[in-house]
């Protein structure tokens, strides 16, 4: 077992360092595209405009694939930091919301919130807004114009004042059964034509999976195909709501 366990950690520690090696070339690469496009002695065609926004879309998207492969290394190494303090996961979820509703706009889909009007809980904010932000995209996306997507936060019962419930809901595609245990694997996607048209790499619900876990809370899934889905994630936090 130790040559194995050896080559694993080999394997991650090379995709961190490529990870984060790959982030200095791409960002020059960026910062000289967008230098061409504000030379004002050069006049572009609409070609050439269109050729300069295609090359800046896909060195965003390497961006956000490699620092998506940077997360999941240092996860599994067990080197994710965490930055727990004290903070109203009401006005979070709110102002997260605000931030994704041109998102669904554009999108044609309904955004809904509920949560109580304060909840102050003992938690890492910025991973918090991580795992909303991830699965809130993933379910706009997958909702045809006209759906819904529901963010509800709260604690789930009385006998459980130490957890802390985020849900999201949505009247999308759906997921078949029999993809459901394989849906927070790395690169997987149930419908690959589908996910190849809209974008991604098939790493969010994965990442979500690990901050997750290291936040020290679980994360499931229920879906009907066809009738939506539902993410359920569950964290351990300390909680003083005022009613």
């Amino acid at each position: 077992m130790v040559p194995v366990r050896e080559a694993y950690e080999r394997q991650q520690q090379f995709v961190a360092d490529a990870s984060h090696e790959l982030r200095t070339p791409l960002s020059v690469l960026l910062a000289s595209v967008e230098t061409l496009e504000m030379e004002e002695s050069t006049v572009k065609s609409p070609d050439e405009e269109w050729v300069f926004e295609g090359i800046k879309e896909e060195i965003h998207r390497m961006n956000r694939l490699a620092s998506d492969l940077l997360l999941l290394a240092r996860s599994d190494t067990g080197e994710m930091l965490m930055n727990r303090t004290w903070f109203d996961i009401a006005e979070t979820a709110a102002q997260t919301v605000r931030r994704l509703r041109q998102i669904a706009e554009n999108q044609q889909v309904d955004l809904i919130l509920n949560v109580s009007s304060e909840l102050i809980v003992f938690q890492d904010e910025d991973k918090i807004v991580q795992i909303i932000v991830i699965m809130m995209e993933n379910a706009i996306k997958y909702t045809m114009p006209g759906g819904k997507v529901t963010l509800t936060v709260a604690n789930p019962a009385e006998h459980l004042q130490n957890t802390l419930l985020i849900e999201i809901c949505d009247t999308g595609i759906g997921i078949a059964e029999d993809e459901l245990p394989r849906i927070f694997e790395r690169f997987y996607r149930p419908d690959k034509s589908r996910s190849r048209q809209l974008g991604g790499h098939g790493l969010g619900l994965a990442i979500a999976k690990q901050i997750v876990k290291a936040c020290g809370g679980t994360i499931a899934v229920k879906s009907q195909l066809g009738k939506g889905s539902s993410f359920i994630v569950e964290l351990p936090t300390v909680s003083t709501a005022k009613k």
